[in-house]
């Protein structure tokens, strides 16, 4: 699969943890980002590949990430592809009690890793404003 593919079928599993109902993990009781305003300024970083969080979350939250794993190889065999194209899978959420945003980080099985910033729900990509004042979307960087 296309790495811009991989990167949106993680943005969608971290776009649907973020809202607080994720219908891909049959829940509607999520707040990642009270886990992630409790974690402080490094946020919480959830691993789809191997369904886990690397700071304690919520047990709603904890009860989701199996599901959502399940959802991401339903995902990619959807897509065309498979569980096996990532080498990492990742969403870190970061919030500080009024500001909510999540960056996407994925790895494809040939190396090449990119990371992608998200604000709002629905995650949409952050923007900016060029020198010569017209409106851009982030870019996403590239490791």
């Amino acid at each position: 699969m296309k790495h811009a593919a991989l990167r949106a079928i993680i943005h969608n599993l971290a776009d649907s943890l973020s809202g607080g109902v994720s219908l891909l993990a049959g829940s509607y009781d999520l707040d990642i980002y009270r886990d992630a305003d409790r974690a402080g300024p490094a946020g919480v970083t959830v691993d789809f590949l191997n369904a886990t969080a690397d700071t304690p979350v919520a047990q709603p939250v904890r009860d989701a990430l199996p599901k959502l794993r399940d959802a991401l190889e339903r995902l990619c065999r959807d897509a065309g592809g498979s569980i096996a194209d990532f080498r990492v899978a990742q969403a870190r959420f970061l919030s500080d009690g009024i500001h909510r945003k999540f960056t996407v980080i994925v790895e494809d099985r040939r190396g090449k890793r990119s990371a992608a910033d998200y604000a709002g729900t629905p995650g949409a990509r952050l923007r900016h404003t060029d020198p010569l004042g017209r409106i851009r979307r982030g870019a996403t960087r590239l490791d």
